[in-house]
């Protein structure tokens, strides 16, 4: 009862996972541990869409090329096609793969690869209605990133396996191996010319790699923490990288020296990346706090043509909140619901009947019909932060599908189930092993949420998702108790350096226990 409890406390807070710019720099789409997706404007910090469609937390987002579409993947095994201007779902990309772990397209637009839980990449024609062409397979553990060339016609993976892999991307074949880092590998980014390739690892190194002649070149810097994420400059020699020990570094990628450090952070960076004009920098840390920097600034060159809100550091501090309070979109503030006398009687029960009556009545409209919220106010006679309020909490809660744009403040309907794109991956599930209920060890069907005979939920791994069985050897975290398959806690807590649930410090070797039952005895 003790970590159900906890279990619910956590889930009323949003925390940002992942970040990325649109291509013209003008807006950020964020991803959050309650499978919610939200588009900032980048200048005025207003939030612009939220969009709901996944179950679980997001593991990477992009843009296409052109900005029109925004790809997601989760921890719920979907990759998900939105449009980015009006916020519906084209299509859905799914598996019995396990939890995307991340995503890439080409500079083309044309090809989408997509990396799974089961140490698997994907590649998918997107001018060929998203038909899978290719799958590669070589990696033995957790795939952490991959990137296409800027050429487009080759593909780089890394992973907790140590190694960088190339593929080429016409014929799905691995072409070359890098082979270097003692420790699980982070991240990788591509030069603007495609020549270099550069990675960082959980081992503190940041290595830099000949892409052609596929050998090592240099290792940049080594730092006593480990490397979380790397990114190299568009057009300058500059390679930025952010690490456990709550720092992001900048380096002369030629001459290996290091230019500047950021250390506003409060915890562990999780992601950097550049804009594509090279203008701005983004950081991220595990508590959800994004910053965007003024990269000439860093750098120590003047540029009068940057915008005068990013002179040193654009903080988006609404980044993490209480998902149950009201958010003031206008003022950007969070309304305490304790202090704000206006909260009477009277306002309680519209907010009710809404939350009882809306379900139903976007139930009855077709797909991608609009609701505004000028409508809603008419027809309830209450203010717009109410109706913003219901129609998020009804987004969360699952009880309406569909997505909301606060800037035009109209509400997209999908009623209809988008193409579903999944039977090619069928023939991966295991049919030859038996899957054994976590608790009783009796037989089960893992598609099931519950046991049919002991009726506990369906224990399975919070790294990569799949079902835990009577006899995995397991890995328990001291903190909060969560189990999960031995070799992937202690891999995700050597890369991340905390629990994969509750985010809490935890050593690998000491702290990470280990547990497993003797193999059910046969009657």
């Amino acid at each position: 009862m003790t970590n159900q409890a906890k279990d619910d406390t956590r889930s009323n807070v949003e925390t940002c996972t992942t970040v990325t710019f649109t291509p013209n720099s003008s807006v950020i789409a964020t991803g959050y541990d309650s499978g919610f997706i939200r588009l900032w404007n980048v200048e005025s910090k207003k939030e612009l869409l939220v969009l709901k469609g996944h179950k679980e937390k997001i593991t990477s987002l992009l843009f296409s090329p052109d900005g029109k579409l925004l790809i997601s993947g989760s921890l719920d095994r979907r990759i998900i096609i939105w449009d980015a201007y009006l916020g519906h779902i084209i299509k859905i990309l799914r598996g019995y793969w396990g939890a995307v772990t991340s995503l890439a397209i080409n500079n083309t637009g044309t090809m989408l690869a997509s990396a799974t839980a089961d140490n698997r990449i994907r590649l998918w024609n997107i001018k060929k209605s998203w038909k899978k062409t290719h799958e590669l397979r070589d990696h033995v553990n957790t795939i952490t990133k991959i990137a296409f060339s800027p050429t487009s016609n080759l593909l780089a993976s890394a992973s907790w396996d140590h190694k960088i892999m190339i593929w080429k991307v016409a014929n799905g074949k691995k072409v070359g191996e890098l082979k270097g880092h003692f420790g699980p590998i982070s991240d990788l980014a591509y030069s603007s010319d495609g020549r270099v390739i550069v990675t960082g690892s959980s081992d503190g190194t940041i290595k830099v790699w000949d892409a052609e002649k596929v050998k090592e070149i240099s290792v940049i810097a080594s730092v006593d923490s480990s490397i979380s994420s790397v990114a190299y400059h568009p057009i300058r020699r500059v390679v930025v990288a952010g690490s456990h020990d709550k720092i992001v570094r900048i380096w002369d990628a030629k001459t290996n020296k290091i230019i500047n450090t950021i250390a506003d952070h409060k915890e562990a960076i999780l992601d950097v990346s550049f804009s594509s004009n090279g203008l701005l920098l983004l950081t991220l840390s595990v508590d959800g706090d994004i910053k965007i920097w003024n990269v000439n600034e860093l750098l120590g060159i003047k540029d009068t043509r940057l915008l005068t809100q990013v002179k040193k550091a654009l903080k988006f501090d609404n980044v993490k909140r209480v998902v149950s309070d009201v958010w003031d979109v206008t003022i950007g503030k969070l309304v305490d619901k304790k202090e704000d006398k206006s909260q009477d009687k009277e306002i309680e029960t519209t907010r009710v009947k809404m939350l009882q009556e809306l379900p139903e009545l976007f139930a009855l409209m077709k797909d991608k019909e609009e609701k505004s919220l000028a409508d809603l106010q008419t027809k309830y006679n209450c203010d717009q932060t109410l109706a913003e309020e219901v129609l998020v909490t009804l987004l969360k809660e699952g009880k309406i599908n569909g997505s909301f744009n606060s800037f035009t403040g109209v509400f997209s309907v999908y009623n209809e189930q988008p193409e579903d794109i999944h039977e090619e991956e069928l023939s991966s599930a295991s049919t030859d092993l038996t899957k054994t209920c976590f608790y009783c060890g009796e037989p089960i069907d893992e598609s099931l949420l519950t046991c049919p005979a002991c009726d506990e939920e369906i224990a399975r791994c919070p790294v990569c998702k799949m079902t835990l069985n009577f006899d995995s050897e397991l890995g328990v975290c001291i903190f909060c108790g969560v189990k999960g398959h031995l070799s992937h806690m202690k891999e995700a807590v050597k890369v991340t350096g905390s629990c994969p649930v509750c985010r809490k410090e935890l050593s690998w070797d000491s702290e990470i226990t280990s547990f497993k039952r003797e193999p059910k005895k046969e009657n």
